[in-house]
């Protein structure tokens, strides 16, 4: 509801090298929780043709897409540990 009304959320999220790899503008959904370090990023948007989010990472512009990257809401429910809205 937050996105939908253009607030974006912060959330944490544990990491793997598959994810730190991450190219491109395809959708993330690996199986399974990831167990790396956690870490920070900010959720700006989504798309429900995509059935992901839109998230910014702080890793700069050579992450997945010029900074920014998809993950799959199912990939959302199993690794999202938390998150806010500054409202």
């Amino acid at each position: 509801a937050q996105l939908a009304r253009g607030v974006p959320v912060a959330f944490a999220i544990r990491t793997s090298k598959d994810f730190h790899d991450l190219k491109g503008d395809s959708v993330f959904d690996p199986s399974g929780v990831l167990n790396g370090e956690g870490h920070a990023m900010i959720a700006v948007g989504y798309d429900d043709a995509r059935k992901a989010f839109r998230i910014q990472n702080s890793w700069g512009r050579g992450f997945a897409d010029g900074g920014y990257a998809w993950v799959s809401y199912d990939f959302w429910v199993r690794n999202t540990h938390v998150g806010y809205v500054i409202d």
